[in-house]
């Protein structure tokens, strides 16, 4: 494992560096299109003004977009359990919205 991390370095320190001189944080973040079944996870880059960008530590975020709110998501916020709990949490939300 210590390998990968060696050999991907210079990517993730690109990345960081790019996300500083825009003034955005890079978060992990995961997306989930009901209608068209499009999912997305990854690294992103967020600016001040976006919800993620203050999220600290362990601190979970959920954006809730839907007809009654489509210009402003429904936000619900919390403390987290850490990444390995957080992930596998997230993930388990997903499928129940996708009702797979």
């Amino acid at each position: 494992l210590y390998q990968l991390l060696i050999q991907y370095e210079d990517h993730f320190l690109q990345l960081y560096r790019e996300a500083i001189d825009q003034n955005k944080k890079l978060k992990f973040t995961a997306s989930f299109d009901k209608e068209s079944g499009y999912a997305e996870i990854g690294l992103k880059a967020f600016s001040a003004e976006h919800p993620f960008f203050n999220l600290k530590g362990t601190d979970n975020m959920i954006l809730f977009y839907t007809k009654r709110y489509h210009d402003q998501p429904l936000i619900v916020q919390g403390a987290g359990a850490g990444s390995a709990v957080k992930a596998s949490g997230i993930f388990a939300d997903l499928l129940r919205i996708a009702d797979v």
